[in-house]
């Protein structure tokens, strides 16, 4: 679960809030957020769409492209797709964590 601590805000919650109506131009219906307009909308799905290509087709398929067997290729674009993740995932949740110590 710790790893992909990042998982559901970044990607997952992120769209919800954004098609959800019920949320009303609000991050889960707590943080407010400006409604967006139609180009304003374009852009962020276009940048979530690169990070999305960039954190998981890519390295898939060069992973796939340049390995000499497929289970080769697969095991290493496994590995560079969830590592990341899950090294930012954790460090998220830790420090997430570490912000709620009460001295």
């Amino acid at each position: 679960r710790m790893p992909f601590a990042s998982f559901g805000p970044s990607l997952l919650w992120d769209v919800e809030s954004l098609l959800a109506p019920h949320f009303a131009y609000a991050f889960l219906g707590l943080v407010p957020y400006s409604p967006l307009s139609a180009a304003s909308l374009a852009a962020h799905s276009l940048g979530r769409t690169l990070v999305l290509w960039l954190a998981f087709v890519h390295p898939t398929v060069v992973c796939l492209v340049v390995a000499d067997s497929w289970a080769e290729g697969a095991i290493t674009a496994i590995a560079f797709a969830v590592v990341p993740y899950s090294i930012h995932g954790t460090l998220f949740y830790i420090f997430s964590q570490v912000s709620h110590i009460q001295p």
